[in-house]
């Protein structure tokens, strides 16, 4: 089972992080509402205290992986929140698993698949990941943030490379597979009958916001908000972040 974490009491709230994070990049967020919500922090393969256990980090695979952590400690029902590769897999939650979901949310990431030179691009990577991945570390956690954030901000940073630090090679490739396989899953957008958020970063230079919500529904289920930051919005408007948060889970 995935190893994973639970701060505070209430309504269950999972969380999800991306791609060389783990749970502990959640927790300035948790501090703000594990006072309402029971939050569950959990770590994908090879991120933070989960082991690997294949060599594709399977989108499919890992939503199940999540639903067996909610049956394992009984919860029937959570709302998700995913940032970038945690948002694949939120999508395919509330894909096979939309019963189990309240509402969802995705920060920095995108319903859409990748195309033949993003597979590309993540194959070599793999290869990278084999030879260097501090060196990778180093050359590419700057990349999610804007100018201004690094420039008043550089301890951030330089925790963030702590964490990426934690992932293993293994790990890290696994990951990349299964990004790389993920279907496009803009229909769950159309078809989800319960809340949903989207929290995109207007200089975001991994994921493409503007291509990604072209295709979304106007849906009074669906609400779409865009800060002035890179990949990592949930740190850069941290606060507005928060306040969305809470808006949703108010709702379900």
């Amino acid at each position: 089972m995935l190893a994973y974490q639970q701060i505070g009491a209430g309504k269950p709230l999972v969380f999800l992080h991306g791609y060389l994070e783990n749970s502990a990049i959640w927790y300035p967020i948790v501090s703000q509402l594990k006072d309402s919500h029971r939050c569950i922090l959990i770590d994908f393969p090879g991120h933070g205290h989960s082991a690997v256990t294949s060599e594709i980090s399977d989108m499919d695979d890992l939503a199940s992986e999540v639903i067996a952590v909610l049956d394992y400690l009984g919860i029937e029902q959570a709302t998700v929140v995913g940032h970038s590769m945690g948002g694949y897999v939120a999508l395919a939650l509330a894909d096979i698993y939309a019963q189990r979901l309240n509402a969802f949310v995705l920060i920095n990431s995108t319903s859409l698949d990748d195309d033949d030179e993003r597979k590309n691009l993540r194959r070599k990577a793999c290869k990278t990941v084999e030879r260097n991945l501090e060196a990778l570390i180093k050359l590419s956690i700057p990349g999610l943030f804007t100018e201004e954030y690094k420039k008043h901000f550089p301890e951030t940073i330089s925790l963030l490379k702590t964490i990426a630090n934690e992932t293993s090679v293994k790990g890290a490739q696994a990951a990349l597979r299964g990004m790389a396989e993920r279907p496009n899953r803009t229909y769950v957008f159309y078809d989800f009958p319960k809340p949903m958020l989207v929290i995109n970063g207007a200089f975001d230079e991994t994921v493409d916001a503007d291509a990604f919500c072209m295709l979304l529904p106007m849906r009074d289920l669906l609400e779409i908000y865009t800060f002035p930051s890179a990949h990592m919005t949930y740190i850069e408007n941290q606060e507005e972040v928060i306040d969305l948060l809470h808006h949703i889970l108010s709702l379900v």
